[in-house]
């Protein structure tokens, strides 16, 4: 199953970079997308108790941003610490390091 989800995500990765490549969207939205689309993977695998090949995903994805958006600094969606107390919502499109 790993094999199979690695594959897909590298397959998504090219195709955002084509898509960089013909100026269908610049390099950041790219690679945004290619991040959404490993979080969903993430998300299916701990719904499925896969947790174990969660790192492996993200190591991957955090490679596959960098090939599609040079400027990406590897660093998969950590979350910042909040105090207690404090709610921290991410807001869509704020924490793409690009």
């Amino acid at each position: 199953m790993l094999k199979q989800l690695i594959g897909s995500l590298r397959h998504f990765s090219q195709r955002r970079k084509n898509d960089v490549k013909r100026g269908v969207y610049t390099s950041e939205f790219a690679a945004s997308l290619v991040r959404s689309y490993a979080d969903s993977m993430i998300k299916a695998m701990r719904m499925i108790g896969e947790e174990a090949h969660i790192a492996t995903i993200q190591s991957e994805a955090n490679k596959q941003c960098c090939l599609v958006c040079p400027s990406y600094k590897a660093g998969f969606k950590k979350s910042k610490k909040v105090k207690p107390g404090k709610k921290h919502i991410p807001l869509p499109g704020n924490s793409l390091p690009c």
